[in-house]
């Protein structure tokens, strides 16, 4: 084989190896030695590609590859701490590292084991006590009580406002006391208890809103995702049973998200040329905006299925109920007009939709990850205060 074959055939090598941590990477979610291999070979084959073809340029141009490869790999670390000290970057560059930092690096915290737990009703919860929670743009604090939720303890003693919903509710990237429910709750002086669980759908906010003492309860507050309506669906079409996965599930999931959370050397650029991968085979048309809504909203029967489970929550709470929508990036009106326009048609008594699209825009999410900053959850908060007292919704 001359020169020119030999090189190929290296070059083909590494192609091999780093396409199975494209496209095999159920392979490494096996055990502990697989994450280590994968994260192996990601590694080494990038270095390995590098070399070869530094190699095909001339005698030390291997070194010079190997040396690019790291280069690059620091340019897109600068790009990241640019984004984390506030720095405005091209929207289509912003969106690029959006997917690298979403689908490559984010800790899941329900999906961490030393934060989230498997729970046989509801899937997971959180663990009780107290832990630190990070990510590339925050730095925050969890007190989880008895029951999972992020709040304390007492507050599980018949609160008079119960919020529901899923990673926004929660407070996902923000201190305990900046969420919106921590917020309002000390505005409105009314003891409350925030039962946001990250990605709860509608259907786990019902059943884990009956699991808690109701009896002071005077309001819920719902909050609706766009991405909620596979699982309501599938729970309202098995007549309002939700099928829970085995908690060997669960724990696989445990290690798909250490498969990603973890940082190796050349990680970024082994994300970045994913995503290009992803591009040339039609697979994704990532933009960093929510997927889950289309620009007329979601569907009727997303929207049916909705209310299905609210009448469920009616049922058993005699109480008044705000329902609003907060997108992934940013919050269009579509969703709350569509709830406005359903209540029109089927009434339900002392149901309200806040007009949470009024009090956010683009400036109040994080920049890579898709949720709210302080200055949302604040507006949201007092959105949310005026809301209450000009309809007395509370005594």
């Amino acid at each position: 084989m001359n020169k020119k074959q030999t090189l190929f055939i290296y070059l083909f090598i590494g192609v091999l190896f780093i396409s199975m941590t494209y496209f095999r990477e159920a392979w490494f979610t096996q055990n502990a030695t697989g994450l280590w291999l994968y994260r192996f070979l990601a590694m080494g084959s990038l270095i390995w590609m590098a070399g070869v073809l530094g190699k095909s340029i001339g005698k030390n141009g291997m070194w010079v590859g190997i040396l690019l490869l790291f280069c690059v790999e620091m340019g897109f670390a600068m790009l990241f701490g640019l984004v984390k000290s506030g720095h405005k970057l091209p929207e289509n560059l912003t969106s690029f590292l959006g997917y690298i930092y979403l689908f490559h690096c984010r800790d899941y915290i329900v999906y961490d084991e030393s934060r989230g737990q498997y729970d046989k009703d509801l899937f997971y919860t959180l663990k009780s006590g107290e832990f630190q929670y990070d990510n590339m743009e925050f730095s925050t604090q969890y007190k989880v009580n008895s029951a999972g939720f992020r709040d304390d303890e007492s507050s599980l003693d018949f609160p008079q406002i119960i919020f529901l919903g899923d990673s926004y509710t929660m407070g996902w990237g923000v201190e305990q006391d900046e969420s919106f429910a921590a917020i309002l709750e000390n505005k409105l002086n009314k003891k409350s208890l925030n039962a946001g669980i990250a990605s709860y759908g509608t259907a786990r906010e019902y059943l884990a809103f009956e699991k808690i003492k109701q009896d002071s309860c005077q309001l819920v507050v719902l909050q609706f995702c766009p991405n909620d309506k596979t699982e309501n669906n599938s729970f309202v079409k098995s007549n309002f049973e939700l099928n829970i996965s085995p908690e060997e599930k669960f724990k696989k999931e445990i290690i798909w998200n250490k498969l990603y959370q973890v940082y190796f050397p050349i990680k970024y650029v082994h994300s970045a040329i994913h995503f290009f991968v992803q591009k040339l085979m039609f697979i994704s048309n990532f933009t960093g905006q929510n997927k889950s809504m289309t620009p007329d909203g979601i569907s009727e029967e997303a929207i049916s299925d909705f209310f299905m489970i609210v009448e469920k929550i009616k049922s058993s709470f005699n109480g008044r109920i705000i329902i609003f929508n907060l997108g992934m990036n940013v919050t269009k009106p579509e969703i709350n007009e569509q709830f406005k326009t359903w209540l029109k048609v089927n009434p339900l008594e002392g149901v309200y939709v806040f007009p949470s699209t009024d009090y956010l825009s683009k400036e109040d999410y994080l920049t890579l990850d898709t949720h709210l900053k302080v200055s949302g959850n604040q507006k949201l908060a007092d959105g949310l205060k005026e809301f209450i007292l000009r309809h007395k919704l509370i005594d």
